[in-house]
């Protein structure tokens, strides 16, 4: 099992900022579906564009989806399938909405189960992942 410890860090025109919008983390509701009992998400989505949601819009999405997941039995990988298709099907649900007006919205994803002692990451755009170790700094990417 692991302690799961979220420290937001971010710079906006060097100035630090404690608070990171469109972080989210989870733990399980009191009905999880089989195998979601104990898992632990976390999901970081910057939206980009002149069609980007509010911070309150953008959290109540991801709750709906978070949902989703603790909803979704068998493997965590395929509920992380669910979760992703669904948030995608909202941001493109959005974007068809506003497809006349020219606003345009991009999305970049990072997710993280935390499931008994391992840890699933997934990545939707130009994303890292680091893994900080005691002596040593893992990078995930697609680079």
């Amino acid at each position: 099992m692991f302690d799961i410890q979220v420290f937001p860090y971010q710079s906006i025109a060097g100035k630090e900022e404690s608070a990171l919008a469109g972080l989210f983390t989870a733990a399980p509701p009191r009905r999880a579906a089989r195998g979601r009992e104990s898992d632990q998400l976390i999901l970081l989505l910057s939206l980009q564009g002149s069609a980007a949601l509010p911070v309150d819009a953008q959290q109540e999405m991801l709750e709906k989806v978070a949902g989703a997941y603790y909803q979704t039995r068998g493997a965590v990988t395929h509920a992380l399938k669910v979760t992703v298709d669904q948030l995608n099907e909202l941001l493109v649900a959005r974007s068809m909405r506003l497809q006349g007006k020219g606003l345009p919205l991009f999305g970049i994803l990072n997710a993280v189960v935390v499931h008994g002692s391992a840890v699933f990451v997934a990545h939707c755009g130009p994303t890292h992942t680091y893994v900080l170790k005691r002596d040593t700094v893992q990078v995930f990417s697609d680079d």
